[in-house]
Formats: structure tokens, sequence, C-alpha cells
């Protein structure tokens, strides 16, 4: 139950970033979009080290060692607009965040390289622009 919450929860964190993209930023390049798509990339980034067998997606051990990463301090909770503030509390949600980002943005990492090259990051640009 605690799952479908957190993919629930997730899903619907995206939807809010994706929209108030789509409706308050400027498409512009150098624009405001731009930056967000590039800190957005930049999360990915950050938390592909964690996906050990590069399938895009962080099971429990990799999620694990992500928990213990931000326990420490390496990566903090992305600075966006997001769910309200009772649903990105504590390091379980934060993990879920980054989890639950990192495997949506996993897709457009086309060569499991964990970086997205200009072709990559032109495709998720394609993708917000929409």
């Amino acid at each position: 139950m605690l799952n479908i919450r957190n993919n629930a929860a997730a899903l619907i964190f995206l939807a809010i970033l994706i929209s108030s993209n789509a409706r308050a930023i400027d498409v512009h390049p150098g624009g405001e979009r731009a930056q967000r798509i590039e800190k957005i990339a930049d999360r990915y980034e950050k938390v592909s080290p964690f996906d050990i067998d590069r399938n895009g997606l962080l099971d429990a051990a990799e999620q694990n060692l992500l928990a213990e990463a931000i326990d420490k301090g390496a990566l903090s909770r992305p600075v966006f607009r997001g769910p309200p503030r009772w649903m990105r509390s504590g390091t379980g949600t934060m993990t879920t965040r980054f989890r639950s980002l990192y495997e949506r943005l996993a897709r457009f990492d086309a060569n499991r390289d964990g970086r997205l090259d200009d072709t990559e990051f032109e495709a998720l640009e394609s993708e917000f622009s929409r």
C-alpha cells in the first residue's frame, strides 16, 4: 500500500512539475525553461551512479545506497516545485523522489552511461516542450 502511495505521489509530482514548467517558463534558448531542464538533467546525473546495474531502475539495494548518501548530505532535496511539504519530508520520501525522477529520465539515456549527451538532452527538451 505504501508503494502505491509513493508511486501515486511521484506521478502527481511529475505531472505538477511538467505542467508548471509548460505554463510558466519561456521557450527561448538560454531562458528559464532551458535552465530548469538542465537542473533536472543534472539531478539525473547525480543519481545515476547509484544505478549500479545500469538498468534505469533503482532496486532496493541501490535505493539504500541512495538513502545513505542523502543522510550524509551528499545529495540535497531537489529544488523545484512539487508536492505539498507533508509529502516531501524525511529521507525515505527524498529517496523516493530521487528514484522517481531518475527512473523517468533514464528512458532518455539511450546509451545508459548515466549522462545525457546532446542528442538525449534534446529528446528531454522536446518532451518538456509538448
